[in-house]
């Protein structure tokens, strides 16, 4: 599957752990579950290059607190597109906690959802469809005018409509 950030595909360096035997025996960029992360010794980590953990939509982010300046990247897994949790629970993530890497949405994640999933605060998304790099550019352009403030540089509707009215 592809990984794709707002500029297109990227090198994946991530690998997926499902469970802590086979941790102890890689190295490099590893993804593990946020229950294995939360029950273990932080001391398995430090034979890691870099940490990263897999949330599922109701996962709590204050479980993470203790972790969040060890991990580089927060995995929100969606287990059917018609899931709004994970769009929520980047927001905490990104405005709350003030969490800087990399935040990706995996599972049943929609080409249609992609401009709505980095405007939340994903940083990458791992389409289960492998869209075509024109597919998915068109979709992150596709709407140009939006009604909800968050953090990216879109101005909202109301912002346009009142910086015209004083023209």
């Amino acid at each position: 599957m592809a990984v794709y950030n707002v500029e297109g595909i990227v090198q994946d360096k991530w690998k997926f752990v499902n469970n802590f035997e086979n941790i102890s025996s890689l190295r490099g960029s590893v993804i593990i579950p946020l229950e294995i992360l939360v029950k273990s010794d932080k001391s398995f980590l430090c034979g890691l290059e870099n940490v990263g953990v897999k949330l599922n939509v109701d996962s709590e982010p204050e479980e993470l607190v203790e972790y969040i300046n060890l991990l580089e990247i927060i995995c929100i897994y969606f287990p059917i597109f018609k899931d709004g949790r994970g769009f929520s629970l980047a927001r905490i993530l990104r405005d709350k906690y003030s969490f800087k890497g990399d935040i990706r949405a995996i599972g049943d994640v929609l080409l249609d959802q992609a401009s709505f999933l980095f405007r939340v605060g994903f940083s990458t998304i791992n389409f289960p469809q492998n869209p075509s790099p024109q597919d998915f550019e068109d979709s992150i352009k596709r709407y140009h005018a939006v009604y909800q403030k968050t953090n990216d540089a879109h101005k909202t509707i109301q912002n346009l409509r009142l910086r015209d009215s004083r023209r």
